[in-house]
């Protein structure tokens, strides 16, 4: 089957479909365990035009999408410091997930990063496909909390992180 999607850099022209998609794939991952109104309201505070085109612009950060057909089908931001990195708004489409896309998109990811590098990621407890889809990668769960400033104690979520490869190595 031939790959009929690109992994790119986001562009701020991408906004809106990236806001499209963060709005579909949230309401289908979260509405269950969050509700319709609490999704609809993170949605709004946290996937907002000026904040989209912040992030797509921040320096030692990388925003990629998965377009397809001219639709954004997938997103993830990697916010990279020194020896560190927090993963954050890896979303597929609903409909495009279990096809590989994640994968691709995470493989991207790990290339861009030093083998010293340790990424850290939040995950929402009952996501259970998304805890075992990091897991394939790596990814550990470390406990409850959270590596944003937001401040929204109040959703539960875990932190997984994914040590650097040298310290992954030494462990086997």
């Amino acid at each position: 089957m031939a790959k009929n999607h690109t992994i790119r850099h986001a562009q701020k022209e991408d906004v809106p479909r990236i806001q499209t998609l963060l709005q579909v794939t949230w309401h289908s991952s979260y509405d269950k365990t969050l509700g319709h109104k609490k999704v609809s309201e993170l949605i709004n505070e946290w996937h907002t035009k000026e904040r989209l085109e912040e992030d797509i612009l921040k320096e030692n950060c990388q925003f990629l999408v998965c377009a397809e057909e001219g639709d954004i089908i997938a997103t993830s931001f990697l916010n990279k410091q020194e020896k560190d990195a927090i993963l954050g708004r890896m979303y597929i489409h609903p409909g495009k997930q279990n096809k590989g896309i994640g994968s691709e998109l995470m493989e991207k990811i790990l290339s861009s990063i030093s083998k010293e590098t340790c990424i850290s990621l939040t995950v929402e407890p009952q996501n259970i496909s998304a805890i075992e889809f990091y897991k394939r990668f790596g990814f550990t769960i470390q406990g409850p909390g959270s590596c944003s400033e937001d401040p929204h104690d109040e959703i539960p979520t875990l932190i997984m992180r994914r040590p650097p490869e040298e310290t992954a190595k030494n462990k086997t």
